[in-house]
C-alpha cells in the first residue's frame, strides 16, 4: 500500500446509510507498523492539501477509524516503544496540521453543545476517543523532554498551546475538553496550560469559553 492508495483506504469512502464503511471490515490493513506511523504523520502535515476534495463526513470518518483505538489500532503506534521515539513523537506533533489545516478550516463551533456529531464531534472528543489525554498529564509528572513519555507529552504540549490560540472556537473547546480529561493525570500541569491560556486577555471568547475554560482547569467533566 503506498499511501495514496492510504488516503483513498481511509476517506474516499461512502458516506450514506447507517452502517458506517469500517464497521464492514474483517481486519485492518496489512502495512508494517513503521510504514502506518509514517504515513499517520503525512497525512495530518499535509491535511490541507490531500483531504480539500473530500467531504467533512468523510474526513470525519477517515479520522475516527485512525484515532479512535476502539475501531483500529492505528493510534497505538504513538505509544509502542518498538517504533523510532523521534518518529512516533512528530506524529504527535504534526496534529497542530490536523487543527490549522483542517478542523479550524472546517469546523463550526457549536455553543453550548457537548455532543457535536460528524467533523465537529471528532474535533471535540479527539483527546478521550484516542487515549492521548494522559500525555498531557504525564509530561507535568516528569522533566520536560526527558524519556519516552517526556517526549510525547513535551509534542501534545505544544499541539495543545497552539489549538488553544486558534481562532476557531471549535478548536480551543477541543484542547479545553482533552485538558479537562488530562486533569486527573498531573492537576498543577494542566491548570498551568489553562491558566496561561486565560491570561492571554483574548477578547474574541465568548463567556461560555471562559466558563468551559474553568471547568476544565478543575477537571470536571465537560
Amino acid at each position: 500500500m503506498d499511501f495514496e492508495q492510504w488516503i483513498g483506504f481511509l476517506f474516499d469512502r461512502p458516506t450514506e446509510g447507517d452502517q458506517k464503511w469500517y464497521e464492514a471490515l474483517s481486519d485492518e490493513p496489512n502495512i508494517a507498523a513503521e510504514q502506518a506511523l509514517d504515513f499517520m504523520t503525512r497525512t495530518f502535515r499535509s491535511c490541507g492539501v490531500t483531504l480539500k476534495n473530500f467531504s467533512d463526513d468523510q474526513i470525519a470518518l477517515g479520522i475516527d477509524y485512525l484515532m479512535n483505538p476502539a475501531i483500529s489500532d492505528f493510534v497505538r503506534l504513538v505509544n509502542s516503544k518498538s517504533l523510532d521515539l523521534d518518529k512516533r513523537a512528530a506524529c504527535l506533533e504534526t496534529l497542530t496540521f490536523l487543527y490549522d489545516d483542517c478542523f479550524a478550516a472546517r469546523c463550526i463551533y457549536e455553543a453550548g453543545n457537548i455532543t457535536p456529531s460528524g467533523l465537529n464531534g471528532v474535533c471535540y472528543r479527539l483527546w478521550d476517543r484516542s487515549g492521548l489525554a494522559h500525555l498531557a498529564g504525564s509530561l507535568g509528572k516528569k522533566k520536560r523532554g526527558s524519556g519516552d513519555v517526556g517526549q510525547r507529552g513535551e509534542a501534545v504540549h505544544n499541539v495543545f498551546r497552539s489549538a488553544l490560540r486558534s481562532q476557531n472556537l471549535a478548536c480551543v473547546q477541543s484542547a479545553l475538553h482533552g485538558l479537562a480529561h488530562a486533569h486527573r493525570h498531573a492537576p498543577p500541569f494542566v491548570e498551568a496550560i489553562i491558566d496561561d491560556f486565560l491570561n492571554l486577555g483574548r477578547t474574541d471568547l465568548p463567556s461560555e469559553i471562559i466558563t468551559y475554560a474553568n471547568q476544565a482547569r478543575r477537571g470536571l467533566p465537560t
